[in-house]
């Protein structure tokens, strides 16, 4: 029993970095089709963990389930996933972390029996509407990581929000970082 679970372990890792590594083979999809995306709601896996009310400028942003993806030795990217719900119409414009040499907003949808990520300039916080940034959806990719991201590991991430006014407020998240293996019970 043991070894099929370590097996399953294994084989859920490989798809995490075959699934991650799409995000390269797409950087020249058009962004104009992707401007302002707001997920469509669904249950989540988040959506029973423990939030907290944080100030960005004068917006309250709710903050939910904010985790990243363990990644293996040589993956050179990683994603993060988060629920957001603002108390005013706003914009996700982009975000920040010491753990990769860039940050970005991204989507991910099949095409077919293809699966396709690509770079969101933007990512639509209505008012008072939870919002979504999770696997197989819009989430947060870690572009050249420095080093993997391992188990147990808190990453720190600094969001940009546009109000509705567009002034940019920032808010410091810290992810936890989980196993593949977590990530499914989760």
């Amino acid at each position: 029993m043991k070894k099929l679970t370590t097996a399953r372990v294994a084989a859920l890792s490989i798809v995490a970095v075959v699934a991650l590594s799409a995000c390269d083979k797409k950087h020249d999809m058009p962004h104009k089709d992707m401007a302002e995306h707001t997920p469509p709601v669904a249950a989540s896996p988040m959506a029973d963990m423990p939030s907290e009310i944080r100030m960005a400028g004068d917006m309250k942003v709710e903050v939910q389930g904010a985790w990243a993806r363990a990644t293996v030795e040589g993956q050179n990217m990683g994603g993060a996933f988060v629920n957001l719900t603002t108390d005013q119409d706003a914009t996700l414009v982009g975000a920040s972390s010491s753990v990769s040499d860039q940050v970005e907003l991204h989507t991910m949808k099949m095409d077919g029996e293809k699966m396709v990520m690509a770079p969101v300039p933007s990512i639509a916080l209505p008012a008072n509407t939870k919002v979504e940034l999770k696997p197989g959806s819009l989430h947060i990719m870690f572009m050249g990581l420095k080093a993997p991201l391992k188990e147990g590991q808190t990453v720190t991430l600094k969001l940009e929000i546009k109000n509705k006014a567009g002034q940019s407020h920032f808010l410091e998240i810290q992810a936890p970082v989980k196993a593949v293996a977590q990530q499914m019970k989760s």
